[in-house]
């Protein structure tokens, strides 16, 4: 039995002593992995308190052709309208952010140590990420965590590209 599991069997049996007397109350036993996937953003759609400052990618290609991204602003996602996108936080899902890193112009993602803090209990967090050193692009090199736990890397002055998959918060330290 996994992690998981053996905490939602033991979940299911809960009893709360409330002002002298019990109430019982069962949770759900589902599988996890059944959830729904969290709800993707939207441009004027609301967001998270947690998730100021973090930009994230729309699917489809804005009206100019470029790649469509949106940043989470005073609670709504609003249009983000640099010319040349970067940013300290970013938000995965699980159909995975793709990024480039100062190992190509115009980076998207800086050097530095990056979190990536999963936005639900079940939630994996996980980068896949190469640098280009020496005129070659290097093996990719994956890291993720368990459900639920946050997992970090080190992004190079020669990061060449990176995928950030999960329904995640990525922070640079």
């Amino acid at each position: 039995m996994n992690r998981r599991a053996l905490a939602l069997t033991a979940a299911a049996a809960t009893t709360v002593v409330v002002g002298g007397g019990a109430l019982a109350y069962t949770l759900a036993s589902a599988d996890p992995g059944s959830q729904e996937p969290a709800p993707a953003p939207a441009l004027d759609a609301s967001c998270a308190e947690n998730l100021d400052g973090a930009v994230t990618e729309l699917p489809g290609q804005a009206e100019d052709g470029r790649r469509n991204f949106i940043e989470c602003r005073s609670g709504s996602w609003q249009a983000f309208t640099a010319e040349y996108p970067s940013s300290d936080r970013w938000l995965s899902n699980d159909t995975g952010l793709q990024l480039h890193g100062q190992g190509v112009r115009n980076a998207e993602m800086f050097a530095g140590t990056w979190t990536g803090t999963p936005q639900t209990p079940d939630t994996v967090c996980t980068t896949k990420y190469s640098d280009a050193t020496g005129g070659k692009i290097a093996d990719p090199v994956t890291a993720t965590a368990d459900p639920g736990q946050p997992v970090s890397f080190e992004a190079s002055d020669w990061l060449f590209s990176v995928t950030l998959t999960g329904d995640c918060l990525w922070k640079r330290d």
